[in-house]
């Protein structure tokens, strides 16, 4: 994380480095604008100067998470060969600043009490994560022999994605180990009864 104390020189992307770390651990809703200032060490001059508003800095500090690779979707995607995969690299994975969950799920759930910009740059990142959870899906029906067409894709990835996204959130709510133990295995359950051809998400 970047010690904005006594910046060598400002620019919105070493500001917005260090307020999403102020938005992740507090909720992109859950913390005030002042607050989020106060905690990058800037005056309010200098955000101004660089943000147009709060919607503007919150929405930079999701192109920031993307552009550098904080993205766990986009880390795991290339290795997954399967849901099984996906999820196991999910559960040991290690978040940068030694956050227990991803910044842009938990903003995610959060998405319809931001401006529009922040709103419009979730969405893409969430249409984008689908796309990857859809090649991996695509490769699950592959390796584990099942028939492409008789799968319901998009419902598949949506609920995947959903489940995965209430695991984050129940991390970051500091729910109890063992009822997020609990929805992780009713996930890998829905996927071994894919594997096995009943009916969760497949039809005649």
């Amino acid at each position: 994380m970047v010690n904005l104390g006594r910046p060598v020189s400002l620019n919105r992307e070493n500001v917005s480095e260090a307020c999403m770390y102020a938005y992740w651990s507090r909720g992109i809703t859950n913390i005030s604008y002042n607050d989020v200032i106060k905690s990058s060490k800037l005056s309010k001059g200098s955000i101004y100067k660089l943000f147009n508003n709060e919607d503007d800095l919150q929405a930079e500090t999701l192109n920031y998470y993307i552009k550098n690779d904080n993205l766990i979707f986009k880390q795991i995607a290339s290795d997954a060969e399967d849901l099984f995969q996906l999820m196991q690299m999910m559960n040991d994975y290690k978040f940068s600043n030694n956050m227990k969950y991803c910044y842009f799920m938990i903003s995610y759930t959060e998405r319809y009490k931001v401006g529009k910009k922040t709103r419009a740059n979730i969405n893409k990142i969430a249409n984008n994560v689908k796309k990857i959870l859809n090649d991996i899906v695509k490769k699950h029906i592959k390796k584990h022999s099942l028939k492409k067409n008789n799968v319901q894709l998009i419902k598949l990835v949506n609920y995947i994605f959903n489940a995965l996204t209430l695991i984050m959130l129940m991390q970051r709510n500091k729910v109890s180990e063992s009822e997020i133990n609990m929805h992780k295995e009713t996930l890998l359950k829905l996927i071994e009864n894919i594997n096995y051809n009943k009916k969760y998400f497949i039809f005649n």
